[in-house]
């Protein structure tokens, strides 16, 4: 399982000065900043993306990065290959230069 970002999101949100409102349904909170006056949902993730997103929504920059030594590029079985292109009709046909067009004779 990943790391759960809530207690260190909630954390940021109350050195900043943002508080908890009454709301929130399931397992998301509702949350109000002072800095921008807006109310946003904190919601239990695991993903650092979303809890980079709601500092945003609080106007706060990102504070959780990418750990040392994480996942880069994924396997070749997947199609990450160096000089193979991905797409919806060309999966793993080679990219190359288009040969010039030569011009018709009648």
């Amino acid at each position: 399982m990943g790391r759960d970002f809530h207690a260190d999101l909630t954390r940021l949100l109350r050195d900043a000065g943002c508080w908890r409102v009454d709301g929130g349904k399931g397992s998301n909170e509702k949350w109000r900043s002072p800095l921008n006056g807006r109310t946003f949902i904190v919601p239990r993730s695991k993903s650092r993306h979303t809890a980079n997103e709601v500092l945003k929504q609080a106007g706060l920059p990102k504070a959780f990065q990418t750990e040392i030594g994480g996942a880069g590029r994924r396997p070749t079985r997947l199609g990450f290959r160096p000089g193979f292109k991905r797409g919806r009709d060309s999966r793993h046909r080679q990219t190359r230069e288009a040969a010039p067009l030569q011009p018709i004779r009648l």
